[in-house]
Parts: C-alpha cells; sequence; structure tokens
C-alpha cells in the first residue's frame, strides 16, 4: 500500500468527512485538488473531487477512483476554500458544495485553463470613465472602497444609500479600478427580474466583459456563462446568489446590492445565505466587500454602527432629483 498514490475525495454524499481513494499511474498527472473524478462507492459510482493528497493512508483496503474526465480543474483554488467553509458553517458535505458551484450537464472533458491576456484585455474594456457626474457623497463612498480594490484589502462596506442616490453608480466606479489587474468582480440581486435591467446599465459600461448567472437561464445558457468567466473571458458576474460561487480565479471586489433581501437565503439543498457566503469570501480572497441598501438589514447595520463594517451614507438622490415628500 505504501507505493500507492492516495488522494482525499470530497463526495455529496451525508458523512461530514473525505473519503481515501488511490489514483491509477495512468491518471496522476492531472490527479490535483479541484479535479473531478468517478469513484466506486459501494454499490454505485458516483461524482466527487480531489481535495488533497492523502495524510495517511486508511486501515481498509483502499478502492481506485475509476476517472478524470477534465484535463484540467474546475474548480479554483479559491472556490475550494469557500465552498469547504460553505460545508462546516452550514453542515453539509463538502462535495456537495463543491457540485453546486458547478453549472448543471459540465461534462465536456476539458475546460479552458485562464488565460491571462485574454482576462487583462477584458480587463482592461473595464473603465472608459463613466460621463455620470458624482455628487459629494458618491465621491466619498466610491473613494473608499476603491482605495480597498487597489489595495486588495478585505473590507466589508454597508452602502446605505436611499432609493435613487445612486448605489449603482458607485458599484461601477468600483469595478472600473480593476481594469488590469487581472481580478474578476461579483455583483449579487436578490431577484432574477431585476438582473436584466441591471446587466444592461453594466454591459453598456463594460462591453464584453459581462456574465450572467441565474436559474432564469437554461442549462445550455449556464455552462456557456460559467465557461466565459473561468477562461477569463468576463471579468463581472451579475446573477442571484448562486453567483457568489463563480469560477474565478481570484475576485477583487463582491457587492450585494439590496442586501437585505431574503431571497438570498437558500431554502433548498445547502440552505446558506448568499449574502454572508460573499462576506466570506471577501474575508478569505483578500478583496473588499459591498453590501448596498436603503433599508439594510438588522445584523448589517448592526455591523456598521459597531465598526465590524464600515458605513457609507448617501443621503440624497442623484443628480440633485428631489426626495418625496414624506406625511404621518
Amino acid at each position: 500500500m505504501s507505493g500507492k498514490y492516495l488522494v482525499d475525495i470530497a463526495i455529496g454524499v451525508g458523512a461530514d468527512k473525505n473519503f481515501t481513494y488511490a489514483v491509477p499511474e495512468h491518471l496522476r498527472q492531472k490527479a490535483v485538488p479541484g479535479q473531478r473524478v468517478s469513484v466506486p462507492f459501494g454499490k454505485k459510482v458516483l461524482t466527487g473531487f480531489i481535495v488533497g493528497r492523502a495524510s495517511s493512508a486508511p486501515s481498509a483496503e483502499v478502492r481506485e477512483l475509476l476517472e478524470i474526465p477534465d484535463e484540467t480543474p474546475l474548480i479554483p483554488a479559491a472556490l475550494m476554500e469557500i465552498t469547504r467553509w460553505t460545508a462546516s458553517y452550514y453542515r453539509a458535505p463538502w462535495g456537495q458544495a463543491l457540485a453546486m458551484a458547478l453549472p448543471p450537464g459540465i461534462d465536456e472533458g476539458a475546460v479552458a485553463r485562464p488565460r491571462r491576456s485574454v482576462r487583462e484585455d477584458s480587463a482592461s474594456s473595464i473603465g472608459g470613465g463613466g460621463e455620470v457626474t458624482l455628487n459629494p457623497a458618491q465621491r466619498g463612498a466610491a473613494s473608499a472602497i476603491i482605495s480597498a480594490v487597489k489595495g486588495q484589502a478585505y473590507k466589508t462596506f454597508m452602502l446605505h444609500g436611499a432609493t435613487g442616490s445612486g448605489k449603482t453608480e458607485v458599484y461601477m466606479r468600483a469595478i472600473e479600478a480593476l481594469a488590469g489587474t487581472g481580478r474578476g468582480a461579483i455583483v449579487l440581486v436578490p431577484e432574477i427580474s431585476l438582473t436584466p435591467q441591471l446587466t444592461r446599465r453594466f454591459s453598456d459600461r463594460f462591453a464584453g466583459a459581462v456574465a450572467v448567472m441565474h436559474s432564469g437561464l437554461t442549462d445550455s445558457q449556464r455552462r456557456s456563462e460559467w465557461r466565459r468567466i473561468r477562461s477569463g473571458e468576463a471579468t463581472v458576474a451579475i446573477g442571484a446568489r448562486s453567483a457568489v460561487f463563480a469560477p474565478f480565479e481570484k475576485v477583487g471586489l463582491i457587492v450585494v446590492d439590496e442586501e437585505h433581501d431574503g431571497s438570498y437565503k437558500q431554502e433548498e439543498g445547502i440552505k446558506y445565505s448568499g449574502r454572508d457566503v460573499a462576506v466570506m469570501r471577501g474575508s478569505l480572497e483578500g478583496c473588499p466587500v459591498v453590501l448596498g441598501s436603503a433599508t439594510p438589514s438588522l445584523e448589517s447595520y448592526y455591523n456598521a454602527v459597531k465598526g465590524k463594517y464600515t458605513l457609507l451614507a448617501l443621503p440624497d438622490r442623484a443628480a440633485g432629483r428631489p426626495m418625496p415628500s414624506v406625511r404621518i
């Protein structure tokens, strides 16, 4: 047994542990963390993911894995970390969290490695300078977030902005600061119905660099958008809660718009909060996270008031538009 090459594999079954398998000689070059594999499990053949070399050999006889279908890993290193945290925090099998990060029916034999030149070309299209003139509050908020983006530092901002105060423009200015860095941006929205209008605004600003991820797409469309992110063609991912698992090699900014919305809570499978996973992914990857809302959730606002998050306020509507009059 000492001559065998052993790896730990996460499988989406109801056990809070990984399983050790031997790697056949002809598959050893491909047996790296993040690779999807087929393994015998009881009388079944299941899909799992290599999560590392086995630290020790189990006492029982070790079975060999059967197949590594992809030429390169589907799961980048950063996504390995956030899925491991998600599985641990929400008490679910790690293999289930890893499978959740993939689009349905991803079965091609090869997924292109991220191409740095393509990523940089796409990122260079991020920018172009918005024509919108920011008011002082917007400039202050954008400056604080951009400073964290350029410093590649984890920090969570609570952007408390009245409806119509120009939060989206602040988001886009911050994303522009990623130009040429090779890092991607994730923008979460609570409802699929909000995605088209936001996508149009971002696509106008970041031509060719935007990918959309949500359950309203066909399986084929979801695979196509996932591949654009994984290959580096798209540098901005917009979508509902599952977009928090966008397969960027490196994330430079995460935005959670309408962070208070209950739709960020997954009710089936792993019952995770997209907002909370976003904050943890920012922490793990060392990038800023922006939580935007006109009506912040109690817990996020409390964290901001207590100094755990940085509170940024946009009290006025953009472009000098008046606030509605309110009578009690």
